[in-house]
Order: C-alpha cells, then sequence, then structure tokens
C-alpha cells in the first residue's frame, strides 16, 4: 500500500493504493506497464473516489505513478 499526494486541475489530492512498477521487454517477454491502482482519493478530510467518474480517476492514477515513478528515479540518481 502506498499514499501520494499530487495536483490533479489545481486541486490538492492525497492517493492510496497499489503501485506497480513496469518492467522493459526482452526477447522472451512482453514489456509490464507501470500502473497505479487507487483505493481511495481524498481531498481535504472527504473521500471523493466515489464522485469522480471513470475516466478522471484513470487520468488521477496515472499521474500518481508517474510521479512515483519521478521520484524514484531522482533518488535512484543519487545511488
Amino acid at each position: 500500500m502506498r499514499e501520494i499526494r499530487i495536483n490533479y486541475s489545481g486541486v490538492t489530492l492525497d492517493i492510496k493504493g497499489q503501485y506497480y512498477e513496469g518492467c522493459n521487454a526482452t526477447y522472451m517477454y512482453p514489456s509490464d506497464p507501470t500502473e497505479f491502482q487507487s483505493i481511495s482519493i481524498v481531498c481535504g478530510d472527504q473521500d471523493i473516489t466515489d464522485l469522480l467518474d471513470g475516466e478522471t480517476i484513470t487520468e488521477i492514477e496515472n499521474k500518481a505513478a508517474q510521479q512515483i515513478q519521478d521520484e524514484e528515479e531522482y533518488h535512484d540518481s543519487f545511488i
């Protein structure tokens, strides 16, 4: 389980969910995409997950996955 704070359309959201790190394709295996599957999306102190449509949730999850991936690449650059 992972929690991340993102800014979506000027609104700060706290997202809780599962992050899956993708992998590159090899000769024997296809690539596996990086993804984030949200369990809850909170704005302020209110869970707004049920108020959002599927497309918006997908956009938020993609933004969360990209932010986590960027943060991990940034931290890895110091190792």
